[in-house]
């Protein structure tokens, strides 16, 4: 099964991160190639079943461990 991939040129590079963070797409979907392309060649950017929509990231969200604080409760000890 073929996931959503973005193929660029190694001259592409800033390009495609800004179209990778556009679309959502992890550091994984991006494949550099080995040679330099003229600059109005585009980059190849193949939609796989991960695909939702822009925007809609394809990598799981981070697990943040956010310590819970309450009004209530004194946060320094005194």
């Amino acid at each position: 099964m073929a996931r959503t991939t973005l193929e660029y040129a190694p001259n592409q590079a800033g390009r495609a991160r800004k179209l990778a963070d556009l679309m959502g797409l992890p550091a994984a979907a991006l494949k550099s190639g080995t040679a330099n392309v003229p600059e109005d060649q585009p980059m190849k950017l193949t939609l796989g079943p991960d695909f939702k929509e822009a925007g809609v990231s394809l990598a799981p969200p981070k697990k943040v461990d956010v310590k819970q604080s309450r009004a209530d409760a004194e946060l320094c000890g005194g």
